[in-house]
């Protein structure tokens, strides 16, 4: 047996009553401690783990050499969300039951348990799992470039949209696109001014285009990303 430790991190869980590992593409090997647990334990505990914990890191490289293909009717095995930087892999489990259950089960990692073969009720999940990180991560950036820019909004909503990243209403409601989460960080900040701009001008009007060039730069290059950056969003999100 090597002598060599598996690379890791511990991280310790005032929730937590017992040592747990996790193994995501994100995080890699996590020891998760109790509050008050000897550390010196670690090392002798991972040796006694090292064939479950090789397994599992070969399969999570196979799995990032070579993706699944993107299947509309497949579900996802990963979720990349490059607006946030962060990714979850999903574990499924069959349960006698007649719904559907998505839960945060470790740092990068998702279980879907109940229905798992019923598709039309994960995706349900999924996009309801996504609306609630567009409110978490995605609205309180809004809130930061609304008083940046000073331009005020009166609310934020999440929505499953086909062909629009977002969108403001003449009320000041801008409505943020679940799949915005997929795109690049920089290209989310520019729809999230763009909208901002829509508080003051709800076309595409010179001046429109002129208050928009004052917060940010280069339009016209971001501009053209933002029609391309579709090719982020899974295929599997649009099924029904």
């Amino acid at each position: 047996m090597p002598e060599t430790l598996p690379k890791h991190t511990i991280r310790t869980s005032v929730r937590a009553k017992v040592v747990r590992l996790t193994l995501s593409p994100r995080d890699g090997l996590v020891v998760v401690i109790p509050k008050g647990f000897d550390r010196n334990q670690v090392p002798e505990l991972l040796q006694k783990k090292r064939r479950w914990i090789e397994r599992h890191l070969q399969e999570i490289e196979q799995q990032r050499l070579h993706p699944p293909p993107d299947d509309p009717d497949a579900l996802p095995q990963r979720i990349v969300l490059r607006a946030v930087d962060r990714q979850w892999s999903v574990a499924y489990r069959r349960t006698p039951s007649a719904g559907v259950r998505l839960r945060e089960t470790a740092p990068g990692e998702l279980s879907l348990t109940g229905a798992t073969d019923d598709a039309t009720l994960a995706r349900m999940a999924f996009r309801k799992w996504l609306k609630l990180k567009v409110h978490d991560c995605l609205a309180p950036r809004l809130v930061a470039l609304s008083d940046e820019t000073h331009l005020p909004f009166t609310r934020v909503r999440a929505a499953m949209q086909r062909t629009l990243w977002a969108s403001c209403s003449q009320t000041g409601t801008i409505s943020l696109n679940l799949k915005l989460l997929f795109i690049p960080a920089d290209l989310v900040g520019y729809v999230l001014v763009h909208e901002l701009c829509h508080t003051r001008h709800l076309n595409h009007s010179r001046r429109f285009w002129a208050l928009l060039a004052s917060h940010q730069s280069n339009v016209a290059d971001k501009r053209r990303q933002v029609k391309i950056a579709w090719r982020y969003v899974p295929t599997w999100l649009d099924a029904p």
